[in-house]
């Protein structure tokens, strides 16, 4: 298009195709979302929650509920079970019923919720207690660190970690 003829369809106000387009999928895509922000999706995503709830609160009062962790490697810290590259970890309620390479019958019955575990590390019966929340508290104990280990800084961890942590 000659620069002219756009010159003047922009002095009269018309819409390019560029412009018309992209109003265009602005709509549409306006138009799909709109019942996402709606009362009716609110509702309904509330809905769905509370199912959701529901049935988790259901499954945890469950004493015999079965999860299955499939395939992932298991580091059992266990000497008579081992570490295992593939393997499976069977919980029964709130206690680890079984460590294997394939535990895949416990689930057969199809109760057992299942987790895909591949590419992943599983550390049975482990729990991550590592957080430094409450040591935010005494940093003033030792005024004079430097970034050195020092005898202050001894100081620091045996006062933390032996005295004031437990």
């Amino acid at each position: 298009m000659k620069d002219s003829t756009r010159d003047s369809r922009r002095a009269r106000g018309a819409t390019s195709r560029r412009g018309f387009l992209t109003g265009g999928a602005g709509a549409v895509a306006g138009s799909a979302l709109a019942p996402l922000f709606s009362g009716e999706a609110k509702a309904a995503t509330q809905a769905e929650d509370a199912k959701t709830l529901d049935r988790l609160e259901r499954a945890n009062a469950d004493a015999g509920r079965r999860i299955l962790i499939k395939g992932g490697t298991v580091v059992s810290m266990d000497l008579k079970v081992g570490n295992l590259a593939h393997g499976d970890v069977l919980i029964e309620g709130k206690k680890i019923k079984d460590i294997a390479p394939d535990l895949s019958a416990a689930a057969r019955d199809g109760k057992a919720v299942i987790l895909d575990a591949k590419d992943t590390v599983v550390f049975p019966g482990f729990v991550d207690p590592h957080v430094h929340a409450w040591e935010g508290q005494l940093g003033r104990i030792i005024p004079n660190s430097n970034g050195v280990t020092t005898d202050a800084e001894h100081y620091y961890f045996s006062v933390a970690h032996q005295i004031m942590g437990p």
